[in-house]
């Protein structure tokens, strides 16, 4: 749980760009795949990075809220969640932009 905290942000990339963007580009053989693994990676380095450098700052600006660590795994998770249906319902999303699915009725 103390890394969810010290790097939300590296989590979120890595929790939806990997299971729906990559997933499907490895899957389904799509000629830019490398070019996604390297844009994630660079991602991924650049938030660990950016994240490990203010962490020791603690909030900046504005008046700093407490928020339980449940609640922000909760929002992450339904954010994850709404994302992940939105594709499986065949919403312009990633998977429409691989070419994985096509669009849905339902969710037009």
């Amino acid at each position: 749980m103390n890394v969810l905290l010290k790097y939300p942000v590296t989590f979120i990339i890595l929790s939806q760009y990997l299971p729906l963007v990559v997933v499907p580009a490895l899957r389904y053989g799509t000629d830019e795949s490398g070019f996604m693994l390297r844009t994630l990676g660079f991602g991924l380095l650049v938030a660990i990075v950016i994240e490990t450098i203010l962490f020791p700052l603690g909030a900046t600006g504005g008046k700093a809220r407490r928020i339980h660590p449940a609640s922000a795994v909760v929002v992450t998770l339904v954010g994850g969640l709404a994302t992940v249906g939105a594709t499986l319902l065949g919403a312009r999303t990633y998977g429409l932009q691989l070419g994985a699915i096509e669009v849905s009725r339902a969710a037009s």
